[in-house]
């Protein structure tokens, strides 16, 4: 089975890239080569990464064993950079790479444990490494865990954040943990929304879309993540706690305002009436 990962190259600040990337020679879609470093110092698992003869960075420490031993088995059919660019200063890339290689045929077995989930509603959390990452409601929570188990192992999981530290990890140290039983669907979104705000506060870093778990807000568009983390207290604002709450606000009245003042006109009234009692005098 055939997978495409895309991946961050880290330590570009010490290499040739930026220079190569601003002559032109070095754009998306470039041809890359990775080259296992097993007698590398650091580390024996590192892996560099070259743009014809010039190495330009390494794959980071979380990944390098993989992409390593994928590599030693010759399982690795192409290197392309899938975003390349220059940060701030100019002095090193936000560099990508997408990787394709051939990933061992296995057949679909049940990655999350999903046969200790019951059939009932409620919210849960998508773990790993005992640490939640992902956070949902369902009407039926081992149909939901069985979903998940399913599209992550095919490759095809809709969030493209989890379904990236899925294949990362290899699929391991994944599991998933029921937060509470609801009695329906609509109290376990509640629940969920609740569950990802408690997380935020103590700073855990989360790969929901939005903080209410419903979806996509703010301008977010399918495909761009937002890293849900560190924020504070400060930052959930009382518009996204109505939001998952169901709260309606109730349109306000408008205030009616005070009429401008009169008092301009009774002055005038009083000076014409005093202007033609002096005129009738001068003239009886």
């Amino acid at each position: 089975m055939n997978r495409t990962t895309n991946i961050k190259v880290a330590g570009t600040y010490y290499y040739q890239g930026p220079k190569l990337f601003k002559s032109g020679l070095m754009n998306e879609n470039s041809s890359l080569t990775l080259m296992p470093e097993p007698n590398n110092p650091h580390d024996k698992n590192a892996v560099a990464v070259y743009f014809r003869t010039h190495k330009i960075g390494h794959l980071s420490r979380e990944v390098a064993s993989k992409y390593q031993a994928l590599l030693l088995s010759n399982k690795v059919s192409r290197i392309t950079i899938s975003r390349c660019s220059l940060n701030n200063s100019g002095s090193s890339l936000n560099l990508h790479l997408a990787i394709h290689y051939e990933a061992e045929q296995n057949l679909i077995n049940d990655c999350l444990s999903c046969n200790t989930a019951p059939n009932k509603a409620g919210a849960y959390e998508i773990r790993y490494k005992n640490e939640p990452c992902y956070v949902g409601s369902t009407a039926d929570l081992q149909k939901r865990c069985q979903q998940h188990s399913q599209m992550l192992q095919k490759g095809s999981h809709h969030n493209a954040d989890l379904q990236r530290k899925f294949n990362n990890a290899n699929g391991e140290g994944f599991t998933f943990k029921v937060v509470k039983i609801a009695r329906s669907a609509e109290a376990a979104l509640s629940i969920e929304a609740s569950h990802i705000e408690a997380l935020l506060l103590m700073n855990t870093k989360l790969l929901n879309k939005t903080a209410d778990g419903k979806g996509y807000f703010g301008g977010t568009l399918p495909g761009q993540a937002v890293y849900l983390q560190k924020r504070k207290p400060a930052q959930i604002t009382k518009s996204s706690l109505n939001a998952s709450a169901g709260i309606v606000r109730p349109a306000q009245p408008n205030t009616p305002t005070d009429s401008p003042s009169t008092a301009p006109t009774i002055n005038k009234v009083i000076i014409i009436s005093l202007t033609l009692l002096i005129l009738l005098w001068i003239f009886a």
